[in-house]
Parts: structure tokens; C-alpha cells; sequence
């Protein structure tokens, strides 16, 4: 069933945020000029689009993880960066973990109850070897990891969630499969590999998952966000398995999820990303596994990816931190009766995920954010000053950055302009791809003169079952090869 809060809705506006990145080699993309003191972005691989933080060797320092989507494929080739904490503020060298295909993203948990922290990352690739799984990589507690081990959960996994969902004592995993609109629970041995698949129906594309005791019942429920339509699925746990979903409006597309008490009431409320619209909605808890007011917390615009949660200013309130693809970071500071307030910070090019911890050991909650728009990508290092600032405010690309690709109107109802700008003479190619990275347009290779130009385009032509959609259109020239998404709405 469906639930609607009597809350105030924002408008039904169709809208079509961007889960999902595939981007081959690329020019480097405009920089961010910053006036704040943080340490240089740490080099990962190729599309990071998840990053975690823990302490993967038992020297007491933050280390990093990266899920890194791979190259243009398929096959995409996915992997997990690991970057071992020097404790002040930097980190050492990437030791890189091949994974399935097109992983995407990471979380950390010890699996096998040896008290190390072990990897989970799931892969979104549908078409190559391992399409449809999750990648295990068991730490060994000095930093490395076993090779990894992978388990089908879908088509497409595109989120996991780690938990005991069976009240054995072990830790299962959750898998939100894109493609399938359901969610996997695999379930655990004991010794960090996974048997047994069950499957729960959800709705439309489901993104990103949470996990909370919802009805205080001492067993881990879960929470979807369903990327294909305006709803979270809440799903309480029964201890042998899950009650039937119960669905509750959010708003247009949410992409992002966040289970957590935000109103010191003692119940798990739910946090879910407005995407496009700019903002957060909260679903505030009952304690009995339902909810009932949902408020709207204002915030820029930002095209907001992956979000998460953490006390970044010691008030003892907590608060949600948002990774978007305009190149920034949005903080959302709690005031700890359900209400925040937002300010963005300048993160890198096309930032996809953050995660929350003390790097440099000065006992304030600093930010790691994956930024997928360059190649190699990068994982930029935000410190925190206490306050829950992160830098600079104000973004600005370098002025002699010239226009490499642009697209108008973007979003779009079909027709669109390409634009881009060439220093030299020289041939263009433009292709179009879907979110699977299948080709659905190509204009063909055309000689244009150095200067300003642009290109129609229009969605009627494509060969697609479904125009609405989130797309990738490819400029290659010989100065650069460079993507940027669209979104067609219908």
C-alpha cells in the first residue's frame, strides 16, 4: 500500500536525477579554486563513485576505500582502492582490488567476526562476467584484503545494507538490485561468505538502502529509496524474514536514504534526498515501525547523489552531509528537534559520495568525497574547523577553462543542443549512450574550424523503448574526449 503524509507536498514535478556515471577517458574537467588549507586530493581509480572511511590496520588512523566504477566498457572492470591513513590528513598509496563489473558502492563491516574490518561493494554492471553481484573482500588486518569473492544478488546492485537480518548472530547483506525492483537479503555463513538468497518485492528502481531498528523490537529493519517513483519502502523485519513493504511519499526520484533518530525522540526517523527539487524530506517515526509527519527541509539545488550522516560540529545533534554532482558537498547542521539548516562547500568535479570521520586525529569531523569527473578520479579531503564548516563556499572555474561540452536545455523534453568550443580545427564525433552504456545516437565524424559551435539533437530519432530517461552524450575530438549527462523528462 501506499502512504501519503497530510503534510504539505512540494509540486509533482517529473524529475530525473543522475544515480548512475559512465565516463570513459576524459580531459580533466574544470577545477575549483579554493582559498581553504586542505590536503591535496588523494589519486584513485578510474570513476570512483563510493568512498568509506575505517581503520583497516590497527595503527589507530582513518584509512580509505574507494569503489572505483571502472573504465568505459563493458566490461567496466570495477575495483577498491584502499589508502592507508598517515594520520595527518594524508594518505599513502593505493593498494588496488579488482572487484565485479562496474562496482558502485562500498560499505565496511566485519563480516566473519574476526574484528577486522572486511569490504562489501555492490556491482552494477548487467552485461559482463559479473553482473549482478557483490564483491566480498575480507580484510587481513594489515591493510589488505583478500581477493574477492563475488555472490549474485540481481541484474544491476546498485546499494547493500549490512545487518543480522535472521537474528543468527551473523551479518547478512542487503542488495537493492536496479533492474529487477527488488531487494536481495544474502544471507551469512559466519565466516564471511554468504548462502542462502531471498527476495523482497519493492518499487520502481530502487537506489540506495538504510538499515534502523524502526519498532524497537531489536531487529534491523530496512528502508529503500525508490529511485523509478516518489516513494521509500519500509520494510520490518520479523526475524525469520520481512513483513510486506509499506510504501511512503517522498518526493520525485529520490536517490539518497538516511535512517537515523534526527529528533531525540528516541525513534528512527528517514531522510531522503529531493534530488533535482534541492533539499532533504524527513519521515519522522512513530516508534512502532510506521511514520507520520514528513517535513521538507529546504537546500540548494545540487543534483544530490549519496548522502550520510554524522555530528559534524560536537553539538551532540546529528547531521546530514550530502555529496552532488555541481561540484559540491551540502551540510546539513541538525538543531536536534527535526529542523536543519544548509550551507554547500566547493568538493571537486562531479562529487558522488562522502563519508564522515577524524583524519587528521585534531578530534574534528572531517569529509572524504569521491569525485568521479576526471580521469583518474579523485577523493577530495575536506577538514573540519568544529563548527561543521568545510572551506569555501563560493565555486569558480579556472577562467582560462574554455567550454569543452555543454547541453540546452538540460533537463529536456527531446530536443537539446549540443555546444562545445574547439581550440583547432579538427573532426568531432558525438554519440549518445543509455544508462548501460549502450549506444542509442551518433552523428558521425564532421570537420569543424576552431571557435564555438553547436549541434541539434532530438530524443524522437534515438532507437529507445522508453524516451524519459538518464543519458550520457560523448564529444571526442583531438583535444579532448569529454561526457556529459542529460536528462530527458517526459
Amino acid at each position: 500500500m501506499s502512504i501519503s503524509s497530510s503534510q504539505t507536498r512540494p509540486p509533482r514535478t517529473v524529475l530525473w536525477p543522475l544515480p548512475l556515471v559512465i565516463l570513459g577517458a576524459i580531459a580533466p574537467l574544470p577545477s575549483f579554486a579554493s582559498s581553504h588549507s586542505n590536503p591535496p586530493p588523494v589519486i584513485t581509480g578510474i570513476n570512483p563513485t563510493s568512498v568509506v572511511m575505517a581503520e583497516f590496520n590497527g595503527d589507530g588512523r582513518i584509512d580509505l576505500a574507494v569503489a572505483n566504477y571502472g573504465g568505459y566498457g563493458p566490461p567496466y572492470n570495477g575495483s577498491v582502492s584502499v589508502f592507508l591513513g598517515r594520520g595527518d590528513g594524508t594518505f599513502g598509496a593505493a593498494t588496488d582490488y579488482p572487484t565485479g563489473d562496474a562496482s558502485w558502492e562500498l560499505r565496511a563491516a566485519d563480516l566473519n567476526g574476526d574484528g577486522k574490518v572486511d569490504l562489501v561493494v555492490a556491482n552494477y554492471g548487467a552485461d559482463g562476467p559479473t553482473k549482478g553481484s557483490v564483491s566480498v573482500l575480507l580484510s587481513n588486518g594489515d591493510g589488505t584484503f583478500q581477493q574477492s569473492l563475488n555472490y549474485r544478488a540481481g541484474i544491476a546492485c546498485s546499494a547493500t545494507a549490512i545487518a543480522d537480518f535472521d537474528g543468527d548472530g551473523v551479518p547478512d547483506l542487503a542488495v537493492a538490485d536496479w533492474d529487477s525492483a527488488a531487494v536481495s537479503i544474502l544471507h551469512g555463513n559466519g565466516d564471511g561468505t554468504f548462502g542462502a538468497r531471498s527476495v523482497l518485492p519493492v518499487n520502481s528502481v530502487p537506489k540506495e538502502l538504510a538499515t534502523q531498528d524502526f519498532n524497537h523490537d531489536g531487529r534491523p529493519d530496512l528502508v529503500v529509496a525508490n529511485y523509478g517513483d516518489s516513494t521509500v519502502s519500509v520494510l520490518i523485519a520479523t526475524g525469520t524474514g520481512f513483513q510486506p513493504k509499506v510504501d511512503y511519499v517522498v518526493g520525485p526520484d529520490p536517490t539518497a536514504v538516511v535512517a537515523a533518530d534526527l529528533d531525540h525522540d528516541g525513534n528512527a526517523d528517514i531522510a531522503a534526498s529531493r534530488v533535482l527539487e534541492g533539499g532533504i524530506s524527513i519521515l519522522f517515526g512513530n516508534g512502532d515501525g510506521r511514520f507520520g509527519r514528513r517535513e521538507t527541509i529546504p537546500g540548494p539545488w545540487t543534483n544530490t547523489w549519496e548522502m550520510t550522516s554524522g555530528d559534524v560540529n560536537g553539538d551532540g545533534n546529528l547531521d546530514l552531509i550530502t555529496a552532488n554532482s555541481v561540484g559540491t558537498t551540502t551540510v546539513y547542521l541538525g538543531d536536534g528537534v527535526g529542523g536543519f539548516t544548509s550551507q554547500s562547500y566547493c568538493a571537486g568535479s562531479e562529487p558522488m559520495s562522502a563519508s564522515v570521520g577524524d583524519i587528521n586525529g585534531d578530534g574534528q569531523m572531517d569529509l572524504a568525497v569521491a569525485c568521479n569527473g576526471g580521469n583518474p578520479g579523485v577523493v577530495a579531503v575536506l577538514l573540519g574547523d568544529g563548527s561543521g564548516a568545510y572551506g569555501d563556499t563560493t565555486c569558480v572555474e579556472p577562467e582560462d577553462r574554455y567550454a569543452a561540452l555543454g547541453l540546452s536545455p538540460n533537463p529536456s523534453h527531446g530536443a537539446f543542443v549540443v555546444g562545445f568550443s574547439l581550440q583547432h580545427d579538427g573532426p568531432v564525433n558525438i554519440t549518445v549512450y543509455d544508462v548501460r552504456g549502450r549506444k542509442v545516437a551518433v552523428t558521425g565524424e564532421s570537420i569543424y574550424e576552431a571557435g564555438s559551435h553547436s549541434v541539434q539533437m532530438d530524443v524522437s530519432s534515438w532507437n529507445v523503448k522508453s524516451r524519459a530517461g538518464v543519458y550520457f552524450v560523448r564529444l571526442v575530438s583531438r583535444e579532448a574526449t569529454t561526457m556529459q549527462k542529460l536528462v530527458i523528462i517526459q
